[in-house]
């Protein structure tokens, strides 16, 4: 049971940490070095209700405060989604629920398809989905806690330590890209694989694509395959008249499937 006393503390703390970063709370409660492991609970880790949090993959980052997001501009990430290449196998969002434990009935990349015509002359048309690392995303003006951010190389990203949970993000998303992990009780939503990518990988969607139909690169780069795709060939994002400035960008997308991206997210 959660006490007044217990409840005032721990939200002072949570607005400490919200000023001066996790890091600088954890060394003064002693417990800077406390290794969080999967499937443990953490008291010193709360969440908004004054809770010991329960420690996921994606958790343990989260706690070291806004610099650790900021990588400097030296890339822009974006990525092109061929469709000239996709074939509708679904790899890339099944590699990622895998990789991000995403719960059942919820994806931060899925892949949307339609069928036109009829048989035997019906032809599917198929549009990957994710988040597109908006530069000027809602979002994040949306978020009354600054949980949610933009990095300096693009990429939006969520600090689940601040979310609260309150759906304004979600409301605001021209995209349908965003969704309440039902375990954490925050917004979840694709942010590029940034773990990997900070360490010089592949996004797992990239990496898993059997045919080569994603292409994730920086923009800053003139030589980038991202910046040839986009310089040599005519690319569309999806509602430019919202004027969010997506860095997700499709090559040959069937213009039917890019106006249904309102409906329900799935197959």
């Amino acid at each position: 049971m959660i006490t007044r006393r217990k409840f005032v503390k721990s939200a002072a703390l949570a607005t400490v940490a919200a000023a001066t970063g996790a890091v600088a709370v954890l060394k003064k409660i002693g417990l800077a070095n406390a290794q969080p492991e999967v499937g443990q609970y953490y008291p010193h880790i709360w969440d908004r209700l004054g809770n010991a949090k329960y420690i996921h993959p994606w958790d343990i980052d989260a706690r070291l405060g806004p610099d650790h997001y900021k990588k400097g501009a030296r890339e822009r990430w974006a990525m092109v989604i061929d469709l000239r290449k996709c074939v509708g196998c679904h790899l890339c969002e099944l590699v990622c629920r895998e990789h991000w434990d995403v719960p059942e009935g919820f994806w931060r990349s899925w892949v949307k398809a339609i069928q036109k015509g009829r048989p035997p002359n019906a032809k599917k048309y198929f549009l990957p989905r994710l988040c597109n690392q908006c530069e000027d995303p809602p979002c994040v003006t949306a978020c009354p806690t600054t949980a949610s951010i933009i990095r300096d190389d693009g990429i939006v990203v969520i600090r689940y330590e601040m979310c609260i949970g309150c759906r304004y993000c979600i409301a605001v998303c021209p995209y349908d890209s965003r969704f309440i992990n039902p375990r954490r009780k925050t917004a979840e939503k694709c942010d590029f694989c940034q773990p990997r990518v900070d360490k010089g990988e592949l996004p797992v969607c990239v990496e898993i694509c059997p045919v080569n139909a994603r292409i994730f690169g920086d923009l800053n780069d003139p030589e980038s395959d991202v910046s040839k795709l986009i310089r040599n060939n005519p690319v569309q994002v999806l509602r430019p008249e919202m004027g969010t400035e997506p860095q997700v960008y499709y090559i040959n997308p069937d213009m039917d499937i890019m106006g249904r991206i309102k409906e329900r997210r799935g197959r």
